[in-house]
Parts: structure tokens; C-alpha cells; sequence
């Protein structure tokens, strides 16, 4: 006769169901603040950034996006971040020139050659500089990747600008060290942020604005202004994706190397 222990599956059978009740664990989301709505080809990549860090982790790890400035407004990112009020998000240097003086000579005004070569110049000096990578800590910030405006162009509505002449006492919203230069030909500076610019032309508080071309559709920019001049001046390149450091140390080991890893693709999937 075959001895059936009893005790033995009933153990068994406890275990299996204590297994099959744990719960599973919630995956880790990661809040990010960014004042750009969310369409157009930044937003794209950003989305695809999301995309592997889930797929990387399987799972452990999501982004949730908290567009049009809905979370923090871009001056207050940087010092938002870095206390906690968001996990992640983007910084733009020229809005907070005494917290990033070391970042903002990347905005210094040269050729702009190539949007690849320009954002991986940027990153390997926020990733190696050690002056650099010490106003990031001192921000309490974790530096992930970076962006560039690409080219600067001036948009406005109304009369274009064909020639100095055009620009003289014409209101411009400029910014960094090219609304110096817009100052310096003979235009008025209208002190407001890019992401202003549409009602700000739409109102006519401003005739133009210092834009950039991947922008101008990611705004509707041309529902309000029509007329746009090709400067193809310098670029903006202290513009960056960061993490609280806080949040970045709780991470486990394998989760941060997934995030640096996927902060230098960045640089090649968004050129």
C-alpha cells in the first residue's frame, strides 16, 4: 500500500498559497518636471528615455512626466529638484545664472557646428569636470544628460526683420548672452521665458522672440507669429536632464547604471 503523508502536503500546499498571495511589487515612479508641453521632437525623445528605463528595469523603474511647468516652473527647477519637490526633470542654466556659473560657459557664444558633437562636449564635461560635478552636488543634483536649443532664430509677428535697421526699438524676448546682443543692435529686452513667447506675441508684449527651430513647432509658435529670420547664431547648451541625489543614491546598483547608460544615449537618440 502507498503511505500518503498528509502533514507533508498540507505544508506544501501553505507554502504554495503564502507564494501565490504575496503581493507584487509596486514599481519605483520616478516624478519629472518640464515646462515644454509635451509634443515635438525633444518630447519624443524623452518619451523613448521613459520607455527604457522600464523596459531596462524591468519594470522596477517609471518615469511619470509632469509637462508645461504643471509641477515646478523652470527658474524653480534646479532648487526644486534638489529638495525633493520632483524626483527628476530639466534645468535650463541661463534662468539661474548664479546657481550655474560653471555650466553657463557652455552658453558662451561660438559656432555652432553639430548638434551631436555640441550635447556630447557638454556631457562628457558635466561627467568628468570636477568643477562642474561639484555645483551639481552642491545643488543636491545627480547631472543625467543634456540638450541643446540648436541654433538660435528670431521669430515675430508682423514686420520682419530683414536688417539691423528692422530690429531698432523693436521689443524682443531674448535671453543669456544674446539678449545682450539683441540689446546691443538697437532692440528693446522684453525679460519673460521661452515658454511665454506665444502669448507674449499673441498680446504684443513682444514684436519677437529668440526661438529655435525645433521649438517654434513644439510651442504652435506659428499660429501667433509668422515671420521668422534665419541667424543660425550660436546655441543654448546648458540645458539638462538631472536627478535629485537623494532619490539617486537610494537607487540600487543596477538601476543606476541603467540611468547613466541611457543619459549618454540620450545624446544620440535626440540629435
Amino acid at each position: 500500500m502507498k503511505h500518503i503523508n498528509f502533514g507533508s502536503m498540507a505544508l506544501a500546499a501553505g507554502v504554495l498559497s503564502m507564494a501565490l498571495a504575496a503581493p507584487v511589487q509596486a514599481a519605483q515612479v520616478l516624478t519629472f518636471t518640464d515646462n515644454s508641453p509635451n509634443r515635438g521632437t525633444r518630447a519624443e525623445s524623452m518619451g523613448w528615455f521613459a520607455d527604457e528605463v522600464a523596459k531596462r528595469t524591468n519594470g522596477e523603474l517609471k518615469i511619470e512626466f509632469h509637462w508645461g511647468g504643471a509641477l515646478l516652473k523652470a527658474k524653480a527647477a534646479a532648487k526644486g529638484i534638489g529638495a525633493g519637490a520632483a524626483d527628476m526633470g530639466t534645468i535650463i542654466g541661463v534662468y539661474n545664472p548664479k546657481l550655474h556659473p560653471a555650466y553657463l560657459l557652455t552658453d558662451l557664444p561660438t559656432e555652432y557646428s553639430d548638434h551631436w558633437v555640441g550635447t556630447r562636449a557638454v556631457y562628457e564635461m558635466a561627467t568628468t569636470n570636477a568643477a562642474l560635478k561639484a555645483e551639481f552636488d552642491k545643488l543636491n543634483l545627480h547631472y543625467v544628460s543634456n540638450f541643446t536649443t540648436t541654433q538660435i532664430q528670431l521669430i515675430c509677428k508682423g514686420k520682419p526683420i530683414k536688417s539691423i535697421a528692422d530690429i531698432q526699438g523693436i521689443k524682443v524676448r531674448g535671453v543669456g548672452v544674446y539678449g545682450k546682443v539683441f540689446k546691443d543692435i538697437g532692440a528693446t529686452p522684453v525679460r519673460i521665458s521661452a515658454y511665454k513667447a506665444y502669448s507674449g506675441l499673441d498680446t504684443g508684449l513682444i514684436n519677437c522672440a529668440q526661438v529655435y527651430a525645433y521649438f517654434i513647432p513644439a510651442t504652435k509658435m506659428y499660429e501667433v507669429a509668422k515671420e521668422v529670420t534665419v541667424l543660425d547664431w550660436g546655441a543654448l547648451m546648458s540645458l539638462g536632464y538631472v536627478m535629485n541625489k537623494d532619490v539617486w543614491e537610494s537607487l540600487s546598483p543596477a538601476h543606476q547604471k541603467v540611468i547613466n547608460e541611457l543619459g549618454s544615449e540620450y545624446i544620440e537618440k535626440n540629435a
